[in-house]
């Protein structure tokens, strides 16, 4: 089953938030996966877990906020794709049961479109 998330887009960054059934603390911290030093993950890119969770070691996933989304690259998101994270219905941006790299593929793609309009806008 996917869980509901809301995609926002401010500027350049992109943060995926997820509906929680209780308002806890969140933290951020690296993937918990043998291969960390293998991914090309973006330095600029923070994952959430829900902070109770963690203190015991389990990991929840809560969001993830992207600095630049004009920096991600298919490797980054190659790399996204084989963490453990869970798929994602979003709603708001018309994706359900989407990978939370899909998700990022989208707001790439959104944003992208969205500077080309305003930057067309400016110049007439």
């Amino acid at each position: 089953m996917a869980l509901i998330a809301d995609v926002l887009i401010d500027g350049a960054s992109v943060s995926i938030e997820l509906h929680r059934s209780r308002d806890a603390a969140v933290v951020a911290d690296d993937p918990d996966t043998p291969d960390t030093a293998e991914l090309a993950l973006p330095r600029w890119m923070w994952i959430f877990w829900d902070a109770e969770k963690l203190e015991h070691g389990v990991r929840e996933f809560a969001g993830l906020e992207l600095l630049d989304v004009t920096h991600l690259d298919e490797a980054a998101v190659d790399s996204i794709e084989r963490l453990d994270l869970p798929r994602l219905d979003c709603p708001d941006a018309g994706l359900y049961d989407a990978t939370v790299a899909d998700v990022l593929r989208w707001a790439k793609r959104n944003y992208v479109g969205r500077e080309e309009t305003v930057r067309k806008a400016d110049a007439a």
